[in-house]
């Protein structure tokens, strides 16, 4: 199960678990999958964990910018 990893690639996002959020000194102020990841994605790599995401559809959102980056990075755009 990759899910956990692959979804924020794409834009999605969900609240943080208090054990992660204080795994180290670092991440004392992510609230989000997408906070983590901007410090440390390998972290989230090794010891995340499944749950609920979401897409944030508004027009401006971080969300879709993640999206659209990762669209060009693989040529699909």
């Amino acid at each position: 199960m990759i899910g956990y990893f692959f979804w924020p690639k794409l834009g999605f996002d969900a609240p943080l678990e208090p054990y992660e959020s204080g795994a180290r000194p670092e991440f004392a102020d992510c609230d989000t999958v997408q906070d983590l990841l901007a410090i440390d994605e390998r972290w989230w790599r090794d010891n995340g964990t499944q749950r609920w995401m979401e897409f944030d559809l508004a027009a401006d959102s971080p969300a879709w910018g993640k999206l659209l980056d990762y669209l060009r990075e693989k040529e699909l755009i």
